[in-house]
């Protein structure tokens, strides 16, 4: 997880305008530093909630083949995915907000969208892809805001 970290935090702090919108990661998990922003409209909270887009490139992905193939049944067409995730920086949780499919010329396949009133958090387990997109939120990124 070191390592990951900091390429992650390479990444997020680079200035270079040339890869500002950039979609970075490994493995076929990408994600866009600037697609990360502070999520104001959950309700009924005051919580520090962040908003990060990330892409699974389903070609490129070596781990998660056995969801990648559940995915290709639904969708024989698919090329890749975007999720919107939501992360709770001050109670150390996740949840899924919203998804899209695309095909190879990037149409898209199907979309849904959880009304927040219906999301579902989860804990945050230790060194998975949530830890990792919390490592990038809560960490990196809201540090580099304070530099």
């Amino acid at each position: 997880m070191g390592k990951i970290l900091i390429i992650l935090i390479l990444i997020i702090t680079s200035t270079t305008v040339v890869l500002a919108s950039d979609w970075f990661g490994f493995d076929g998990l990408l994600f866009d530093k600037d697609s990360i922003s502070k999520y104001e409209n959950y309700p009924y909270s005051n919580q520090d909630i962040y908003s990060i887009w990330v892409q699974y490139d389903y070609e490129n992905m070596k781990q998660g083949r056995n969801i990648i193939s559940k995915w290709k049944q639904l969708y024989p067409t698919l090329k890749t995915s975007k999720f919107q995730y939501l992360v709770n920086c001050d109670n150390k949780t996740i949840t899924l907000k919203h998804i899209v499919h695309y095909n190879s010329e990037l149409n898209s396949l199907d979309s849904k969208y959880y009304d927040d009133m219906a999301l579902h958090w989860e804990s945050i387990i230790p060194d998975s892809q949530g830890d990792m997109w919390y490592m990038v939120v809560c960490k990196v990124y809201k540090q580099s805001l304070t530099n």
